[in-house]
């Protein structure tokens, strides 16, 4: 390689030779595995000669429970140069920084999210069962975890990936298609203490997009395929709309705004001829839309910011030495609106000391906190901005005529603009000790002992969303979720994980005769876990402002508000459910819409989908919350696939209930109750809560 060019390299062949084009007396750098490099001029005719060398053979690579030596390992095994590949890519996680540092360790990523998870894999898939699981083991500082989120890249001193099957004899079947062996930086003599900083700020955009046709070609397409498979006839009703009407405004706003829109606005209306505005209501009361959008540019954020930062302390104290570091990092989705977050904040600390001249014994101490956030959206953003054509569902919004609102069109951006923001939030702690003690000379004990503390909080919830619907009717309202604020819901998933470690292993290594080494290991592993997972939610929310609060507080016969300071459990009809204990009430009773709901309303047909919200009105009014199933499926199938399990009550409302102002209650575990009014049953339910209460 001609030196500090590395576009100019070339290799030898099978028998050595080389040819490579460059100036009489340019410097060369010669170099192979195994082999010092060497830098000579180049001259016609050159002969090289390289000396072998035994540097790398010295090496030591962690394998295992301890170490050894390049030149003694009889397993396949490679190690990663941490400097190159960790400090000098811009990436956070630590598993797409091993992308193509090591033969045959593949990394693949399902989707290009900020908060997808890459898949490892050593010498391909190993199993075509358990579906095709074939994950290696991945090992922290002696300990199996789940995955490397947690890990800061700046706090890793050595990567080794075992690659074949014999890494089992170590750490078991769970080692059968590799391990992954990282050890962190540990605490390292110094005679002065030591802070560094780094930090990398970074953009990303997408790189391959596809081109859409504009709104013009798209429409004079559509019409010219319709009018071949349809016998002449080159009428196309779309989304409300005849393409026929609306090619020629489509033409004129070209024409008058010289390209497509880049962004979320507000649509104008039709003048003149002169300003076609973004849409026109026609004199037969229906509306057309003929405005256009670049997808890409609209969509997604050319330059999505990145950035990350970390400090680290590192010093000694007598025979003590430390190593502190502090980690922050952050990413930002592609997309341009409402666009995921990710960010971490990570604490490492590793701390030694010499106790005596035999025994050493020292600390690791680690937290990591990882926060996600992205809009919980009806429908996926990208399927819908591909599938609908964005001159037919207009992407923009337009003031309501009587109260000045500002509604969306109903389309895959206004979603994500009104979106409400689910956010995930992880958290590991880990605490290590660990000691080391040479007993006699060539015979080492190590033990540590591990506690990893793991917790998993989300918060989600689904509002209630309005749109223009796009329709042949214009100022027509659509809502989402469809059944209304009764389907609004909020809820919470919690999980928590302990996992405790205990590694003990005596080696004892000799050197016979110079040439001949001996290495023995005997150890004791064990390894036990907790998991709990709780999660509580709850439709039909009242303030949307606040939908992980549960919607529990309310406001008592004082006009004061109430919270709830305890939640516990309790039976039901044959569910159970989570029933909040107030820790002040001047009623004597629980507030009924503090429990989720109790009563299903199923219209027999579509004709009696309007009485059904009558009934759920009516019983609002008690402070009883309803859900009305309007999909009018067979209701016998409901009650035998046993869809009354989530709700004690389900109220069936046909032409006889109608005309009567009744309901034909069916209770769970008890059956049909028979008809009564449905200030009778309101009556009932809530003297049933008030006994439940009391007790």
């Amino acid at each position: 390689m001609q030196k500090g060019v590395k576009s100019n390299a070339v290799t030898t062949n099978f028998d050595g030779n080389f040819t490579i084009k460059v100036a009489l007396g340019t410097p060369l750098r010669i170099s192979y595995v195994g082999y010092k490099p060497e830098e000579m001029a180049a001259s016609s005719g050159m002969t090289v000669y390289l000396q072998p060398t035994t540097e790398q053979l010295d090496q030591l690579v962690v394998v295992g429970y301890g170490t050894q030596k390049k030149a003694n390992l009889t397993g396949a095994v490679a190690t990663v140069d941490v400097a190159r590949v960790m400090e000098n890519r811009p990436v956070q996680d630590v598993t797409r920084a091993l992308q193509g540092a090591v033969p045959g360790l593949t990394i693949t990523t399902g989707n290009g999210g900020i908060n997808s998870d890459a898949t490892i894999r050593i010498r391909g898939v190993g199993t075509l069962t358990n579906g095709q699981a074939s994950n290696p083991l991945l090992v922290v500082d002696g300990v199996p975890v789940d995955n490397l989120n947690f890990i800061d890249p700046n706090d890793i001193q050595d990567i080794s990936v075992l690659k074949d099957a014999a890494s089992s004899a170590v750490y078991g079947a769970r080692a059968a298609f590799g391990v992954v062996l990282i050890t962190t930086k540990g605490a390292t003599k110094k005679d002065r203490v030591s802070v560094s900083y780094s930090n990398n700020f970074a953009w990303s955009q997408s790189t391959i997009m596809p081109e859409f046709t504009t709104s013009v070609e798209d429409i004079k397409g559509s019409i010219q395929a319709f009018y071949r498979n349809n016998s002449g006839n080159s009428s196309t009703p779309v989304g409300g709309m005849n393409y026929v009407d609306i090619l020629p405004y489509a033409e004129a706003w070209y024409a008058q705004h010289g390209g497509r829109y880049t962004d979320y606005r507000q649509l104008m209306p039709y003048q003149d001829e002169d300003n076609v505005g973004d849409y026109r209501i026609l004199d037969n009361g229906s509306w057309i839309r003929y405005a256009d959008w670049d997808i890409n540019k609209t969509l997604y954020n050319s330059a999505a910011p990145s950035q990350k930062h970390n400090v680290s302390l590192e010093g000694t104290s007598g025979k003590t030495q430390y190593r502190l570091s502090f980690g922050y990092d952050s990413k930002q989705g592609l997309m341009r609106y409402n666009p995921e977050k990710l960010s971490r904040y990570m604490a490492h600390a590793n701390i030694s000391t010499n106790v005596t001249d035999w025994l050493k014994a020292g600390t690791r101490i680690s937290f990591t906190q990882r926060e996600y956030t992205e809009p919980n959206t009806p429908n996926n953003t990208l399927q819908y901005a591909w599938r609908w054509a964005p001159f037919v569902s207009a992407w923009g919004y337009i003031p309501d005529p009587v109260t000045g609102e500002e509604i969306g069109v109903r389309n895959t951006l206004s979603e994500r603009v009104q979106a409400p923001t689910d956010k995930a939030v992880s958290r590991q702690a880990r605490l290590q000790a660990w000691a080391q003690a040479e007993i006699i000379k060539g015979l080492t004990l190590q033990a540590d002992f591990t506690y990893d503390f793991r917790t998993y909080d989300n918060h989600a919830s689904w509002i209630e969303q309005k749109f223009w619907d796009w329709g042949s009717t214009p100022y027509a309202l659509f809502t989402w979720p469809t059944a209304g604020q009764s389907r609004t819901r909020a809820y919470q998933t919690k999980n928590d994980m302990d996992r405790w470690t205990t590694n003990v292993f005596a080696t004892y290594a000799k050197t016979f005769a110079k040439d001949h080494n001996l290495k023995v290991m005997a150890g004791f592993s064990a390894e036990q876990n907790r998991y709990d997972n709780l999660s509580a939610g709850r439709y039909g929310l009242v303030d949307y402002n606040l939908p992980e609060r549960f919607q529990l507080e309310y406001t008592g016969a004082d006009n004061q508000k109430h919270r709830p300071v305890m939640i516990h459990r309790a039976p039901f009809g044959s569910m159970e459910r989570f029933v909040a204990v107030l820790l002040e009430h001047t009623a004597g009773h629980l507030p009924l819409w503090l429990a989720p709901e109790q009563v299903a309303i199923l219209p027999i047909s579509e004709k009696f989908n309007d009485y059904a919200r009558e009934v759920a009105r009516q019983l609002d009014a008690s402070d009883i919350r309803a859900t009305i199933d309007d999909r009018n499926e067979k209701i016998g199938r409901k009650i035998r696939d046993n869809q009354m399990r989530r709700m004690p009550y389900m109220l069936i409302v046909g032409e006889k209930e109608q005309e009567n102002g009744e309901v034909s209650v069916r209770k769970s575990g008890e059956g049909d109750l028979g008809s009564m009014k449905i200030a009778t049953f309101a009556e009932n339910l809530t003297r049933e809560v008030e006994e439940m209460t009391k007790q």
